[in-house]
């Protein structure tokens, strides 16, 4: 057991790595010549294309800071984008070893410490921006959807992950709704899932994974955070929702300039619908970020729309290499500078 428990912590600590190396061997075992493509084009993308996007992502993580800020807003806790990037960047990498996000919340509460700013409210204000984030990302899917509708390439997977992405965005509203309208119902609900879930858990002769205090303390942290939007605050959700969505529209245009460095730019209408592909395997996936999963989804959905299979690849190497991996790496370095980790914190 001793030695079954040292290899469950070595695989929790290094995991990341081990799927970098299965992707890369994956990568290796494809046919010489496709490989071979795929570094050709990799070798001759137009680097100041490249560039471009990366400026493209830049705005879009300046957006995502706003959005943070308009949702702290709402809770009442006060921010700026200064200190709200450090820990969003941080978050990122810290998601690669709690794949729940639950990281964040004391990640954005050390930055953010100030008087009336507890960790309950900052956890409210985080709730805010995952809402808004999923509920906005609903129209592109459904407009990616009509596309490859119109083109004659929908296939039955592509639905079938969006259905799952609606249900777990409508999944997020309707408790923040329940816990402004019906607040009882909700720890009823809760209630009856920890019941569930540790009954089961008791059946099958496994410890409780869900403690006693589980459903009560996740019901408050909806019902607050619904009950914290109060009538004078309402225009801060507006603001976020507006952001969320100008979130989405910039990083759907920051993947243009990719598709001309690699000399195949597409119009409105694909990107529209790799990114929507990027976003649901991102989100409905048991994997942090959908690492390895949304690439292929985004080379997938665009061979179908006739791009070559080496510059599909070379396209979604390249952008989540800007959107995911380089800001990864970025979180690694700010990470240990965290107040909630022992650090001194960022300085303004």
């Amino acid at each position: 057991m001793a030695l079954l428990a040292r290899l469950l912590r070595w695989l929790r600590r290094r995991w990341a790595l081990l799927l970098a190396f299965a992707l890369l061997l994956a990568l290796v075992l494809l046919q010489s010549d496709e490989l071979a493509a795929l570094f050709r084009v990799l070798a001759n993308s137009l680097w100041q294309w490249v560039l471009i996007a990366a400026v493209g992502q830049l705005a879009y993580f300046w957006l995502y800071a706003l959005l943070y800020q308009q949702g702290f807003a709402a809770v009442g806790v006060s921010s700026s984008v200064r200190r709200i990037l450090p820990p969003l960047f941080a978050s990122m990498f810290a998601k690669m070893i709690v794949p729940s996000g639950a990281a964040a919340v004391p990640l954005f509460a050390g930055e953010l410490s100030g008087p009336g700013q507890s960790v309950a409210l900052v956890a409210e204000g985080v709730l805010v921006v995952l809402v808004a984030d999923l509920l906005t990302a609903l129209p592109m899917l459904a407009l990616a959807l009509l596309y490859l509708s119109s083109r004659g390439v929908l296939e039955s997977y592509q639905v079938v992950i969006t259905a799952l992405f609606a249900m777990v965005s409508l999944a997020f509203g309707g408790l923040i709704y329940l816990g402004r309208r019906r607040p009882s119902l909700l720890r009823q609900l809760f209630r009856s899932v920890q019941r569930l879930v540790n009954g089961f858990a008791m059946r099958i002769r496994q410890p409780r994974p869900l403690p006693l205090r589980w459903a009560e303390d996740s019901a408050n942290q909806y019902i607050e955070a619904a009950q914290g939007l109060s009538s004078g605050r309402r225009r801060f959700v507006i603001a976020a929702l507006e952001l969320a969505t100008l979130t989405h529209v910039v990083e759907i245009a920051s993947l243009y300039p990719v598709t001309q460095a690699v000399g195949w730019p597409l119009g409105p209408g694909p990107l529209t619908a790799a990114l929507a592909m990027d976003t649901a395997f991102s989100v409905v996936n048991l994997v942090p970020h959908g690492l390895g999963i949304a690439e292929g989804a985004i080379a997938l959905v665009l061979v179908t729309l006739g791009v070559s299979a080496e510059r599909a690849l070379a396209i979604a190497i390249i952008f989540r290499g800007l959107n995911v991996w380089l800001p990864v790496l970025v979180g690694f370095v700010l990470l240990r500078q965290m107040r909630s980790l022992g650090g001194r914190g960022i300085r303004q």
